[in-house]
């Protein structure tokens, strides 16, 4: 990984930040050994969930996106982890055809994936999540907030929830 990865404690929540460009190589090995010992140490503080910032990440060879899934399985095994990517659309498709996104939480923001930690919302069964259906409600228009009970995420077009609740209802 040419790039670097910064940690932040926010509370519950462990942000990893990934930057740069990801290539696979002798030192990938030992970074997601370093990101698993920081999960590992936030949660024996009292740490309850993992947020992964992609959205300055960059795509070297495709090879590492699928070696970075990794660390999403370890993650979600011992805590709620959710992932953000910014627009970062390439990395995003990579992630979706490995099947990686169904291994945590995707959110288009940072904000949004925070919002949804914070919450203490049951996550999305991986086994059971539809990546079309999610993806045809489309993202938040305007800020007028979800009619959930407790949700200030956005609405999406034509709904009076947020892009989580609708999808939710329509399952």
């Amino acid at each position: 990984m040419s790039g670097h990865v910064t940690y932040e404690n926010r509370g519950n929540i462990l942000i990893v930040r990934a930057e740069g460009e990801v290539d696979f190589g002798a030192g990938i090995y030992h970074q997601m050994k370093e990101l698993l010992g920081k999960v590992k140490e936030h949660l024996a503080q009292g740490g309850q969930s993992t947020l992964f910032d992609l959205s300055a990440l960059e795509l070297g060879d495709p090879a590492s996106c699928e070696f970075l899934g990794l660390p999403f399985m370890q993650t979600r095994e011992r805590c709620r982890a959710a992932a953000a990517f910014g627009g970062n659309r390439k990395l995003f498709e990579s992630f979706k055809a490995l099947g990686i996104t169904s291994m945590v939480d995707c959110f288009e923001s940072t904000t949004e994936a925070i919002q949804f930690l914070e919450s203490g919302e049951k996550p999305l069964d991986p086994d059971q999540h539809d990546h079309l259906l999610w993806e045809s409600i489309g993202k938040a228009v305007g800020h007028e907030p979800c009619d959930q009970a407790g949700c200030t995420d956005p609405k999406v077009r034509f709904s009076s929830f947020c892009r989580r609740h609708h999808y939710i209802m329509l399952k």
